[in-house]
């Protein structure tokens, strides 16, 4: 197969070779001793992808619970928090569709009433924060990077604001890690998800759940778990673990579990470096785009990140998405379910996206402003 540029690390990043490798060389190791054994084997291995976790977001690795993608870790911290009829859940315009999905789920379950955060300048507006919290706000939703918008949430301000909450705050992660530093102590948040294949540059089926300290001593739980997560005792009861790993369930691909470790092993040994590179081809690319005639930029807020969307005037974004694609670039489409609110609000149409990152060389990107050009024009 023709190899292609990624331009698209916000859906998929190209992994390594050495996550790839090690992928392949455990699961040939499974085929002949059994995958039993080989975990076991590997102990040590899945100690330092809890210790890289935690340490990515810098809490401990009791707090981690490893997941097949954040759409499950969303569904474990929605289902873990003790809803009642008649609560009340507030979200913000940037909210992501499978994130919006289960919402409206519970929402008829619990008669929940669900509150919009609305936008200011292109961040949500906090200074409306206080006045949407009553008494029965059980949770706010947040997004720490916009998935259609290339907007990075202002923590500071969202902090500040939640001075005086005393719910239960759920922060998606998803396009955050692998491109800017996330603090869950600076950034206090109850439940924080991410997956593995964006940023973080891991396989596909992988991701992970930060449960606080506050929801460990609370006994908080997913509704129902399995017999790794809760053993059975005498009496024909359960005891729940004491840890965060009570929000997994016992089988898992353990040879994607070891790319997500390998993937780690190289983003922390430089993290900053690689986030200040990310910041400063994205801000060229930026103006590249900026000064093609015929592309309008749909890109929200001061403070953006590597993700971008745009529009060529003459070309809907799924037509241009497989130009690009059949001439060896690899981009996205962000629908309205990426963002169903904003993009109503906005009246935006199907946008196309960019998202590159540090495998991108510079005559990868120097052809996809080419082709951009001459599309456009």
């Amino acid at each position: 197969m023709t190899p292609i540029s990624n331009f698209n690390a916000a859906g998929h990043a190209t992994p390594d070779d050495d996550v790839v490798q090690v992928q392949c060389d455990y699961l040939k190791r499974e085929q002949a001793i059994g995958g039993y054994w080989l975990a076991e084997q590997h102990s040590d291995d899945w100690q330092t992808l809890y210790q890289h976790l935690a340490d990515l977001i810098n809490t401990a690795p009791v707090n981690i619970a490893l997941q097949d993608s954040a759409t499950r870790a969303m569904q474990m911290a929605l289902l873990a928090i003790p809803w009642q009829s008649g609560d009340e859940v507030i979200i913000s315009d940037w909210e992501y569709g499978a994130n919006l999905v289960p919402l409206l789920q519970l929402q008829q379950r619990y008669q929940l009433n669900i509150k919009r955060l609305p936008n200011r300048h292109g961040q949500p507006d906090f200074s409306q924060l206080p006045a949407l919290v009553t008494a029965q706000t059980k949770a706010i939703l947040i997004t720490l990077v916009g998935s259609h918008n290339g907007a990075i949430l202002n923590t500071q301000s969202f902090t500040h604001a939640l001075r005086s909450f005393s719910g239960y705050v759920v922060a998606d992660a998803c396009q955050a890690l692998g491109q800017i530093a996330v603090d869950v102590k600076a950034f206090p948040c109850d439940f924080l998800l991410a997956t593995g294949r964006k940023f973080l540059r891991a396989p596909r089926g992988t991701g992970f759940l930060y449960a606080s300290n506050r929801v460990l001593q609370e006994g908080l739980f997913p509704m129902v778990t399995d017999h790794s997560a809760s053993r059975l005792v005498p009496e024909l009861d359960f005891e729940l673990r004491r840890d965060a790993k009570r929000f997994e369930c016992w089988e898992a691909n353990w040879s994607s579990r070891l790319g997500f470790k390998v993937a780690l092993d190289q983003l922390l040994a430089k993290p900053s470096a690689i986030y200040a590179q990310l910041a400063e081809q994205s801000a060229r690319l930026r103006a590249e785009l900026a000064s093609i005639a015929g592309l309008t930029m749909h890109d929200s807020g001061d403070d953006l990140s590597a993700i971008i969307t745009f529009n060529i005037d003459s070309v809907s974004a799924p037509i241009l998405h497989q130009s690009l694609r059949a001439r060896g670039i690899e981009t996205a489409v962000s629908y309205v379910d990426a963002g169903w609110f904003d993009f109503h609000q906005r009246q935006l149409p199907p946008l196309n996206r960019i998202s590159a990152h540090v495998y991108n060389t510079e005559h990868e990107i120097a052809e996809l402003l080419a082709t951009l050009h001459a599309l456009a024009g």
